[in-house]
């Protein structure tokens, strides 16, 4: 949590710094960036939700088969390919999820709204700003599915490459919600150079999704409407 809380305010003295100089703009300057209780929510959803992941990953029967399997290799290859791959699924399986949560109308007033609080004052601070159902859903839960995947399914799994997903998600996630135009060097940094891949999602592409929920219901890429 606390990781969490200091890369984002990183990152946002970041952008706000190249802001500064000239560098980047907001997507939409006429409207002033809050952080409303942002950090305070996210600090509340990780204490509530990171339990669905630590209750599996601890259960005796998993952590060991887990721990027997690891196979830690820092293979740049099999590290990129694994990352791409990861993305990809996650972005399919947050789509299915995130679609359900606006086409139920008791979900979204109920969990998914809490994360829509942020619509043209986008910043970083609202990545995980969100209900902690939701994270569990969309998040821990598909982390968990990972782990799991890789120890009884594959038969083995790489903590290097496991790791490197969990980062590159988060610069992603962060790249979406932080509010700016951002020029193609940028987003190369942040996304390991994801962002060459045909349609893949940038930061304007998830600010339109805050502006009208309709549009963009997943978040690395734009091939789901």
């Amino acid at each position: 949590m606390m990781v969490s809380a200091t890369v984002e305010t990183l990152t946002h003295r970041t952008l706000k710094w190249l802001e500064q100089r000239g560098v980047i703009e907001r997507l939409s300057p006429q409207i002033p960036e809050t952080q409303h209780s942002f950090q305070a929510q996210t600090a509340l959803t990780f204490l509530t939700s990171s339990w669905f992941v630590l209750l599996i990953v601890m259960h005796p029967a998993v952590l060991s088969r887990l721990l027997a399997l690891a196979k830690p290799r820092f293979d740049v290859l099999e590290i990129a390919y694994s990352c791409y791959v990861g993305v990809v699924a996650h972005d399919l399986w947050f789509f299915l999820i995130h679609s359900q949560l606006h086409r139920i109308k008791w979900l979204y007033r109920w969990v998914h709204i809490t994360h829509h609080r942020n619509m043209g004052d986008l910043n970083v601070f609202g990545t995980a700003d969100m209900d902690p159902f939701e994270a569990v859903a969309m998040v821990f839960s598909f982390y968990a599915a990972t782990l799991l995947w890789g120890a009884y399914v594959v038969g083995s799994w790489n903590p290097w490459a496991y790791t490197a997903l969990i980062l590159l998600e988060a610069n992603m996630n962060m790249m979406g919600h932080c509010g700016y135009r951002q020029p193609l060097w940028l987003a190369m940094i942040q996304s390991w150079g994801i962002c060459l891949t045909p349609g893949v999602a940038h930061a304007k592409t998830h600010y339109i999704h805050h502006l009208d929920p309709r549009m963009n219901r997943a978040l690395y890429f734009s091939w789901c409407p």
